[in-house]
Parts: C-alpha cells; structure tokens; sequence
C-alpha cells in the first residue's frame, strides 16, 4: 500500500533516501507542489477584486509561505484575503467533527465571483464543504473552487468547481495514509499513531528517523 509524506520541512537527501528505502513511502516536494499551484492557468482569468482567497487552518498557513517564499509579491494582488479557524477531530469509532467559522463575521459579501479554497491536503473534503455551507450565504452567487497540493480521489468535493491538486493520489473508494513531514516533527502524538498504524514493528525505528 502507497503511503504519502509532504516534505515541507526540507529534510536532507539522506534523510529522503532512508524513508524511502526503509520504508517504502512516497516523497512529495512542498516546493514543487507549490509551484504547480501558482502555474494554475486560471489565476489570469480571475478578477482579483471579485475573488476571495481563504486559506484554512494550519495546513493553509504552510502552502501560504512556500507560496511568499518562492513569490513574495503573489498575495498582494488579493485584497481579499481569510485565514478562518478550521479542525478535523477524529475518534476511534465515531465520525469526525469539523470546526470552522464564519471568514468574515462582520459582513456579507457582495458582488464577489469567486471563493478560492487554498490548502495543502483535501482528504475526506468535509472541512472545505463545512466552509462552504457556513460562508456560502454571505457570499451570494459566488462559484467555489479548491485549489490543493493534494487530494485524495476519494474526497468528496461537491459544490466545488473545479477542484485543482498538484497531486492526486488513493482511488475513489479507498484512501491511502498522507502526512507532512512538518506535523510529524511537531506533534509526537500524531507521529506515534502514524507509525504505529503504519509500520508495525518498525515504528520505532521510523520515529528515530523522524526525529533526527
């Protein structure tokens, strides 16, 4: 089974080499991802003034700065700009539970023509429609797309045209294990259920790499 790590901590080579040696996983390069992001021939035909750019939680925050470090004027043609709260908490047994909120809870938007979704993994798609149903009536008449570096073919993304991803991986009943290599060095309890759940025996040693 393909597993997934973003590499937007920007290990070394050898570092790269053991994981997928050792571990038979599949690399994704944070910068390469954003910039396929930025070539979306799209952009161009957007009116920058009628376009609202929201990027979510944290994971929104890390493609926001690949994004000002490879382009660091690129934002400043958006004035229109959301960084809204948004969470997925998932319990063993139960279904997960979406927090967001409101991108603008002092107004309501009109005239604009799109809502551009920018994140950096769209798995189940349930945070973005979340979004989406909270903000959708204060932003009247406008067309909602998402642009990813990744997305699994199994997310449910209805409602959203066209959904844009660097990366397309699992298929459309099954999804395949994905994590950033950021939220592995920063959350150890994250780090232990990946590796538990996904190298068995040889999680230890995984979490020794991880940590080094």
């Amino acid at each position: 089974m393909a597993r997934y790590l973003i590499n937007d901590a920007e290990i070394g080579t050898e570092i790269k080499k053991t994981l997928v040696l050792e571990f038979d996983v599949i690399i994704l390069e944070a910068e390469a991802m954003t910039t396929d992001v930025l070539a979306w021939q799209n952009w161009e035909n957007l009116t920058p003034e009628k376009t609202v750019l929201v990027m979510p939680g944290n994971g929104a925050e890390i493609v926001k700065t690949y994004i000002a470090k490879m382009n660091p004027a690129w934002f400043s043609q958006w004035p229109w700009q959301f960084r809204p709260f948004a969470k997925r908490i998932w319990q063993p047994g139960e279904n997960p539970q979406i927090f967001t909120e409101r991108i603008d809870p002092d107004k309501m938007h009109l005239g604009i023509k799109h809502v551009i979704v920018l994140d950096d993994v769209i798995s189940s798609g349930s945070t973005i429609q979340r979004l989406k149903q909270i903000n959708e009536p204060w932003i009247p008449g406008a067309t909602w797309r998402a642009i990813t570096w990744v997305k699994q073919e199994a997310a449910m993304t209805k409602g959203f045209y066209p959904v844009i991803a660097s990366k397309s991986i699992g298929e459309r009943n099954h999804k395949v294990p994905i994590n950033s290599l950021s939220t592995l060095m920063e959350r150890p309890e994250i780090a232990n259920s990946y590796a538990q759940r996904n190298f068995g025996t040889n999680a230890s040693y995984f979490l020794e790499i991880i940590n080094s």
